[in-house]
């Protein structure tokens, strides 16, 4: 598979997490946007610029800066986002009601609270199975680790990688 870059139009900063470490960067983005880039199955890897690494026990605590950080896109538990307005839309064409649902989602490493944007009823399979994007947005969100529950991570957004998900939590399931 390839991994070469497109023509970047926007750099989109957040905080990228795997079980074991945070790493605090910005990447590169083309026409088709965060989730473009996030689902496209020609590319393996997302090269992280100006990344500042991180433990996940310790996520204040600086270990290491790096121009670059090349990292698996399936490597991703979920991706923090400062700004709403940068992720993909889990509502079907054609519905414009949008329900709010309260989930918790759980990751081997992580446990996220947010609220989750549906067209009607809460559907755990469509956002799981159906559809291309590999990551869903969950809003208002905040993430703590399993075995640290005190570790917390607030954003506006948080984009869920579906494959790394273990248990899908919501209100009327």
């Amino acid at each position: 598979m390839t991994t070469e870059r497109a023509r970047v139009v926007q750099q989109v900063s957040g905080d990228f997490f795997t079980p074991t470490y945070r790493i605090t960067g910005s990447l590169g983005v083309g026409a088709s946007g965060l989730s473009g880039l996030l689902s496209d199955t020609s590319r393996t890897f997302a090269t992280i610029e100006n990344a500042y690494l991180s433990r996940i026990q310790e996520p204040g605590t600086i270990m290491a800066h790096f121009a670059a950080i090349r990292i698996a896109k399936v490597s991703l538990d979920f991706i923090a986002l400062a700004k709403r307005n940068v992720t993909a839309s889990t509502t079907r064409p054609g519905l414009t009601r949008v329900a709010h649902h309260n989930v918790l989602i759980i990751t081997r490493a992580f446990e996220m609270r947010g609220v989750l944007e549906q067209a009607g009823k809460l559907d755990p399979e469509s956002v799981l199975l159906d559809g291309n994007p590999r990551f869903f947005p969950i809003f208002s969100a905040t993430a703590s680790l399993c075995v640290q529950p005190q570790v917390q991570f607030s954003s506006e957004a948080i984009l869920v990688n579906r494959v790394r998900v273990d248990l899908f939590c919501g209100e009327n399931i």
